[in-house]
């Protein structure tokens, strides 16, 4: 299956036996382009199984981007915590933030804090 759209962000969460990804993904097209043929689309992929570590979790969902013709979004990839870890049905572990920074990091990418900082500088 071939989809036509930009990754967003991506968002993880631990479970009670492990990690899930979600990759959501949107077009770049919009109503109000002259084109009205096109319209948004958005979705989300996610990990079919808990894994039981962070990166295999977004491994899972990262590999599926080539797959299914999605391009990361020109402006960059954010790596979110579920709900901003203050949603009681997705507990954060204590450390979550740490380990989304190290895997952005390692990635390229930037984690939610990260984000609106940079906002807060603009």
């Amino acid at each position: 299956m071939k989809l036509e759209g930009y990754v967003t962000n991506i968002v993880v969460y631990l479970a009670k036996e492990g990690w899930v990804a979600e990759l959501d993904w949107a077009t770049g097209k919009f109503l109000d382009e002259p084109d009205k043929q096109n319209f948004a689309t958005e979705g989300t992929i996610s990990t079919m199984y808990q894994v039981p570590s962070l990166s295999q979790a977004i491994d899972a969902v990262v590999d599926k981007i080539q797959e299914f013709g999605l391009q990361k979004n020109p402006m960059g990839v954010a790596l979110l915590y579920k709900g901003d870890a203050e949603n009681s049905k997705y507990p954060a572990p204590e450390n979550y933030l740490e380990l989304l920074k190290a895997e952005s990091e390692k990635r390229g990418w930037v984690t939610y804090d990260q984000l609106t900082v940079k906002k807060k500088q603009i």
